[in-house]
């Protein structure tokens, strides 16, 4: 295939890719580690983050590019920085459930790294599915209490 052909079909690739990342509603973010000056990890830095990041912690991409943990969620502590290193620096990835306050939502989130000291992040609300859960488990405990309300009252009345 010429130079030609191989790059249009790079570049068709890259667009594609692009969109993917642009019109996915989840949220998703590319992050740097960032180290003191003895090599501890610190926090960490957003290097890229697609238009559902952005919404999720209501900045323009803007501003969100370029801000550490710190800054962007307004902690003193950048929010999950020991699972999200363990990750970068060469573990598994990772996945887990979290109610995040200051926002008050809930996240389904995905951690790999695509290189050493780096990591993306896919954040997923999960926050309608954490209320339905929470308003199932309290009529299921109603419920409960009715059947032994129920099979005491049945008791009672067969003595």
């Amino acid at each position: 295939m010429p130079t030609g052909d191989a790059d249009m079909a790079q570049n068709k690739d890259h667009a594609r890719y692009k969109g993917l990342f642009e019109q996915a509603p989840i949220g998703i973010a590319v992050h740097e580690l960032s180290f003191n000056k003895r090599g501890r990890v610190v926090d960490y830095i957003v290097s890229e983050a697609n238009p559902a990041f952005c919404r999720f912690i209501g900045l323009e991409r803007q501003v969100v590019i370029g801000r550490t943990g710190r800054e962007l969620f307004g902690t003193d502590e950048p929010p999950y920085l020991n699972e999200f290193a363990t990750v970068a620096q060469g573990g598994p990835p990772v996945q887990f459930a979290a109610y995040f306050a200051p926002m008050e939502l809930h996240f389904r989130i995905r951690v790999y790294a695509p290189e050493p000291n780096s990591f993306v992040t896919l954040y997923e609300d999960i926050s309608d599915i954490q209320l339905t859960e929470a308003a199932l488990q309290a009529k299921e405990e109603a419920l409960e209490e009715l059947l032994i309300q129920l099979q005491a009252t049945q008791q009672q009345l067969m003595m």
